[in-house]
């Protein structure tokens, strides 16, 4: 499960779990441990900010889920800065009996504009995954879907561009095998979301 919806330091300024957009990715959590109790699950996030590297996602989430006492059965990478290091850095915290492509594979948890970039990414590194996206902004399309919102859209509009040229950019850097993973690759929703 990739971090990016929890706020580590406005977590640590207040003293309790903070979260912003892309909450979603944590809220399935206790999901995905009471459906699958006897699976690892990781939950990477480290920081990906320059000037305040103290501040680590996987450390908000752990404080959630202590709330619950849920905490003890999720492995927490908290080192990695980017979607390239969640992969490099989950890999080096896998218990003992488990490896990278084990069986059916894992799920890949983010949020659903995320995902084409993380598939890449640990599909390059020789994780085995099934996509498990969450944190949908889109809707079909219906005209009486469409909003004349523009600071929302131009807001969703800034987040397409950014994953867009980091697809791009992680392509030409050779971080993922793929611009856009082909899609047998993401025919794995459908499994995924049936499990």
């Amino acid at each position: 499960m990739l971090g990016g919806g929890e706020d580590a330091e406005l977590t640590s300024i207040w003293g309790q779990p903070q979260f912003s957009e892309g909450a979603d990715r944590v809220m399935t959590l206790p999901a995905m441990m009471k459906r699958f109790p006897d699976k690892p699950i990781i939950f990477t996030g480290g920081s990906g900010s320059v000037l305040n590297p103290e501040y680590r996602g996987a450390d908000t989430v752990k404080a959630w889920l202590e709330e619950f006492s849920l905490s003890e059965n999720i492995i927490y990478e908290r080192q990695s800065r980017n979607t390239y290091e969640n992969a490099l850095y989950s890999g080096q915290v896998l218990p003992e009996t488990s490896s990278i492509d084990d069986g059916d594979g894992w799920l890949l948890v983010t949020s659903a504009f995320h995902m084409p970039r993380s598939v890449g990414i640990y599909r390059q590194q020789g994780w085995k995954v099934i996509p498990y996206p969450v944190d949908y902004y889109s809707q079909p399309f219906e005209f009486d879907n469409v909003r004349f919102d523009l600071a929302d859209n131009l807001g969703n509009l800034g987040t397409a561009v950014r994953e867009w040229v980091g697809l791009l950019a992680y392509y030409a850097t050779g971080k993922t095998g793929e611009w856009f993973p082909a899609e047998d690759v993401m025919s794995g929703q459908t499994k995924a979301l049936s499990i």
